[in-house]
């Protein structure tokens, strides 16, 4: 009969090589494919949210003195560096068009920080109208890694991901202003497990396996 220090011994091993299995593994990123510039392609890419795209109509808030605003099925919120006059959803000196009021304000550069949109549910499609381009934007989710695109002309800006996030943040290398309407998604997306959770529950299962077989020894 197999004794507890043994038992212990064996599912402390199965747990040692699990742990190294999944250190040494990467992560897998999930590939984009851009619509920049294509709103009908990406439409015809995604299945588009029902609530989508949010226009923040009827929403006035500064998110970057007064914390985070709920505008539906994401949240905006200031990330790091420091709060200007355009972290705001309202109406703005600068010209809109062809955006229409209220706008999300955005300022990106080592100054002007981030800003972090954070959605209810993972989803695999992003995209808004953009007005104001002058610099590099870079839009980073938390789940797919960067992607990078220096916009040459106001319009449609967009991505579908292989991989569901929940995350996406606005930044950039300039102190820029940018001016965002119409964001849109797709709807609520299943996260597939990683590789590495497979392996952990095949020797977990293992695991088991052997101390059964070494009890009936």
């Amino acid at each position: 009969m197999l004794s507890r220090i043994e038992t212990l011994r064996s599912i402390s091993l199965v747990s040692t090589f699990a742990v190294l299995v999944l250190a040494g593994s990467a992560t897998a990123w999930g590939a984009l494919t851009n619509y920049n510039g294509n709103l009908s392609g990406w439409q015809a890419a995604v299945t588009e949210h029902p609530n989508s795209p949010e226009t923040f109509l009827g929403d006035s808030h500064d998110y970057g003195t007064n914390g985070p605003k709920d505008v539906g099925d994401f949240t905006v919120s200031f990330g790091t560096g420091s709060a200007t006059t355009n972290h705001q959803i309202g109406s703005f000196a600068f010209p809109p068009a062809p955006l229409v009021y209220p706008v999300l304000g955005v300022q990106t550069g080592p100054a002007g920080g981030t800003t972090v949109l954070t959605f209810d549910f993972p989803i695999t499609g992003f995209g808004f109208d953009v007005l104001g381009v002058g610099s590099t934007l870079l839009v980073t989710t938390n789940n797919t890694g960067s992607e990078s695109q220096v916009l040459s002309a106001d319009g449609f800006f967009g991505f579908k991901s292989s991989t569901p996030f929940t995350q996406v943040t606005f930044s950039g290398t300039l102190n820029d202003a940018w001016y965002v309407d119409n964001v849109r998604y797709d709807l609520q997306q299943e996260a597939v497990p990683e590789p590495s959770t497979f392996v952990l529950a095949g020797l977990g299962l293992a695991g088991l396996g052997l101390v059964a077989w070494r009890r009936r020894k």
